[in-house]
């Protein structure tokens, strides 16, 4: 017997989220981002080949760029 798939696919645009955020994000907030649970974020990660860098290797300038993106991208779904 086949077995069943939870929840929907992930798009292109959903994967490229992923990787552009999840060494800088906590998983929780990617989730939310995204309208997906947070074991769905970290077991997509996974499967992807995406791990959580040492702290620090995102430069700090770029962390609040990318948090306001995150903060439109979630406004703009919410509209």
């Amino acid at each position: 017997m086949k077995r069943q798939k939870k929840g929907s696919e992930w798009t292109k645009e959903e994967e490229l989220i992923l990787r552009l955020y999840y060494d800088i994000l906590p998983a929780r907030e990617i989730a939310k981002m995204l309208g997906r649970t947070v074991a769905s974020v970290r077991y997509k990660a996974r499967r992807l080949g995406i791990a959580k860098k040492s702290p620090g290797k995102c430069p700090k300038y770029l962390k609040p760029i990318l948090r306001c993106i995150k903060d439109n991208y979630i406004n703009a779904e919410d509209k």
